[in-house]
């Protein structure tokens, strides 16, 4: 052994009671990467430590994420309140729209001559389907003329009925010289179901005071209106 092999035993050994270990080249690995103390490995710069997230904080972000998840689903059902309140709304027009009217219809006119005169002068018969204005008679009756429906008819003359039924009615207001002013009535009424050549209709006639019918199957109205439909005399629709 020469003087050269004596000094690095001894220097060897000096290192080795100081607990030193000298660093060996890992000829297994690429570049000269080196193995560091603590296993990791690196081009022999000093490594950052890297920081290892505690199960508390990832619990927390979980947390977080999920109350994002909530604001969302939040948000949709916001998004969503519009549609629906639209959706109620128009189901609620669609029912009215498709409601039906299930009153009862009105009552016909009265029968007997003085009440039934009451009953016109109180115009009790104005709410129902009427001409526009009055106009000449194109009947024997005088004068200018406005035609009065009740509801009854008119869903049997809409229907296209042949036989009005029981309580159909018309009034006819009977004008003069003065355009609005009613100066009389004739009435027309269903009182059974079939009209049996006209003795079941009530028929009345009042002109400036003067009473020419007031009875069922009167025969000065029957001869003249059983060249009507069911012995109505009247043109419809409703002009």
């Amino acid at each position: 052994m020469g003087c050269a092999d004596a000094s690095r035993l001894a220097v060897a050994a000096v290192l080795a009671a100081v607990g030193i270990a000298a660093c060996s080249e890992d000829t297994t690995r690429p570049g000269g990467v080196i193995t560091l103390p603590d296993g990791r490995i690196g081009d022999g710069a000093a490594q950052p430590d890297v920081a290892v997230p505690d199960a508390a904080d990832t619990s927390a972000d979980a947390d977080a994420s999920a109350d994002t998840g909530g604001d969302a689903d939040a948000a949709a059902e916001v998004d969503a309140a519009p549609d629906a309140d639209a959706d109620a709304a128009a189901e609620v027009s669609a029912d009215a729209d498709t409601e039906v009217d299930t009153s009862p219809p009105p009552p016909p006119p009265p029968t007997s001559g003085p009440t039934l005169l009451q009953w016109l002068q109180a115009g009790s018969y104005l709410t129902w389907s009427h001409e526009t204005t009055p106009h000449v008679s194109s009947g024997a009756h005088s004068g200018n003329v406005r035609v009065y429906l009740n509801p009854q008819l008119v869903k049997s003359l809409n229907s296209g009925a042949k036989i009005h039924p029981e309580d159909a009615a018309a009034v006819m207001e009977r004008y003069e010289s003065t355009p609005d002013l009613v100066q009389g009535w004739d009435v027309w009424v269903k009182t059974a179901p079939t009209s049996d050549d006209g003795k079941n209709i009530y028929w009345y006639e009042n002109f400036k005071g003067s009473v020419f019918a007031n009875s069922k199957g009167a025969s000065s109205c029957t001869s003249c209106h059983s060249a009507g439909l069911d012995f109505l005399q009247t043109s419809y629709p409703l002009q």
